[in-house]
């Protein structure tokens, strides 16, 4: 009994010393409402060329771009593991160890890797992009619309009702710029800029989130590219998704994590785009 209870001592320290909690970025987890979205596209060979360049510049050690845990996690996680083995050996747990006791030994050994595996697999892959003013008030959009260029009007039953004159380009490009300026805003704790960009009823939740990180933050986006990928006609306006997918360095850990956020945005008829959800991964 003395065994099993230090090697499952051993097991819950090592658990406890994966993916040390990092601090959050905005809308990590999700807030306020959800739509589905259409499949997002894959990045032209130009922009892949151009990534694998910067991979290189981020990753000097030539190893495949993957987040990685980071450098208090891997410490901590070390000590943990290492002091458990330590008070094993040191006070005789392992001495007379049974079949029985290898074989649980075993099954735990099994399931702590599957729970690492697990956890690097959520991660997603890194991708770029550049970065005028989503948040900008725009022309009331007429009723006369267009399906997006290149989408089918029946996929997936995702709605891509583009108005007359509606720049994708320009739309996508001032959403990378919003999204880095809404993410240092959530780092420095300035939320009167964030006010402007969400609406009312997820300006409460996000407050609440914020004030369980204590301090400013300090992360950096490494790689960020943006995509339209539903676009809808509503009685009050639009309504449309946007995907961003990138590679953001938490500074504090050291860390790097990828990023696969979708913003829903509405836009009343005479009002500016504001953020009514955030789904995150």
């Amino acid at each position: 009994m003395k065994t099993l209870f230090s090697l499952c001592l051993a097991v819950f320290l090592s658990i406890a010393a994966v993916d040390q909690a990092e601090a959050k970025r905005f809308g990590s987890g999700g807030f306020g409402k959800s739509f589905k979205t259409s499949p997002f596209k894959k990045s032209s060979p130009a922009f892949g060329q151009k990534q694998a360049g910067q991979k290189q510049d981020f990753n000097k050690s030539g190893a495949a771009q993957r987040p990685r845990s980071g450098m208090m996690g891997g410490l901590m996680g070390g000590l943990l593991a290492g002091g458990a083995l330590a008070y094993l050996m040191g006070s005789g747990a392992f001495e007379g160890l049974q079949m029985m006791d290898m074989i649980i030994f075993g099954v735990l050994a099994f399931v702590l890797f599957k729970l690492f595996a697990g956890s690097r697999r959520k991660q997603r892959p890194q991708y770029a992009g550049a970065g005028p003013g989503m948040g900008q008030p725009q022309a009331r959009m007429p009723h006369n619309e267009q399906a997006m260029p290149g989408a089918s009007s029946g996929a997936d039953n995702v709605p891509f009702e583009l108005p007359n004159d509606f720049d994708v380009k320009g739309f996508e490009e001032g959403a990378l710029e919003h999204f880095r300026l809404v993410n240092k805003a959530w780092d420095s704790g300035d939320l009167s800029i964030i006010e402007e960009y969400v609406h009312p009823s997820l300006l409460q939740q996000l407050t609440q989130e914020r004030s369980l990180e204590q301090g400013p933050l300090s992360n950096d986006i490494l790689d960020l590219e943006a995509q339209l990928v539903r676009s809808q006609r509503v009685d009050d306006g639009h309504s449309v998704s946007v995907l961003f997918r990138g590679l953001i360095k938490d500074n504090q850990t050291n860390q790097e994590s990828g990023i696969f956020d979708v913003w829903h945005l509405h836009k009343a008829a005479d009002g500016d785009w504001l953020i009514v959800g955030i789904e995150a991964e």
